[in-house]
């Protein structure tokens, strides 16, 4: 009824939350239709519905809030980062108000394989604030970081569904190609988990789980989220 009467955005969100029920009940079939559907009408609704934004003036936000403890998504624990880095970066996904999960750097994804593999396309034109695109890479590198026992994650294990993150976690595997985490082309993420996970989706819209920009770690290692040096 929505698709029909040109509400895409709604029909898009109803779509989305019937996906996240089914996906939930382990319906992967089902959730898969939902989504599809529901991510073709998201798109529709972009063209033909722009989001009303602000003069660019600056604008100042004030609350009242503690000192994060990092800016580096592959270290947050305490709700402060988490908070600010929320305004930082953009992850995979995001919690609309309802807590429904939609897209925001993935513009559509398949789940397949009863559950365990998730095939994610991203925008092409998200940017870092140095200008320089976001890719799948980016995505990739930040959970091998995150899972990396010499970083020291305390958050890693929300990643531990991803088939081989444990393990590599630990210590008992050390070649990354043993992760459920590869980047097929710049736009394209795929993850394979260890088994079915009716939540995996909601965590990817929490900035633990957010992308890191490889070029400027590679540059500049752990300082890399100082004032002069921090990309988002």
């Amino acid at each position: 009824f929505l698709k029909e009467q040109g509400e895409h955005e709604q029909g898009a969100r109803t779509l989305m939350k019937l996906g996240l029920t089914y996906h939930s009940a382990f319906d992967f079939g089902r959730a898969h239709q939902a989504y599809e559907e529901g991510l073709i009408l998201w798109q529709r609704a972009g063209e033909v519905e722009p989001v009303v934004s602000l003069p660019s003036a600056p604008h100042a936000l004030r609350v009242f809030w503690d000192e994060p403890g990092t800016l580096d998504p592959t270290r947050v624990l305490d709700v402060y980062s988490s908070g600010v880095m929320s305004q930082l970066f953009s992850m995979l996904v995001e919690l609309s108000p309802e807590m429904d999960v939609v897209p925001d750097v993935a513009q559509t994804w398949e789940v397949s394989e009863g559950g365990r593999k998730y095939v994610f396309h991203l925008r092409e034109d998200v940017r870092w604030s140095d200008g320089t695109p976001v890719t799948a890479e980016d995505f990739a590198y930040a959970w091998r970081q995150a899972l990396d026992p010499a970083t020291g994650s305390l958050p890693a294990d929300l990643l531990y569904d991803i088939k081989g993150a444990r393990a590599f976690h630990q210590g008992d595997v050390s070649d990354p190609a043993d992760l459920g985490v590869q980047a097929l082309d710049e736009h394209t993420l795929v993850v394979e988990l260890k088994e079915p996970t009716s939540y995996f989706l909601q965590l990817l819209a929490y900035p633990k789980t957010g992308p890191v920009p490889k070029h400027v770690v590679e540059t500049y290692g752990e300082a890399w989220t100082e004032i002069d040096n921090i990309v988002t």
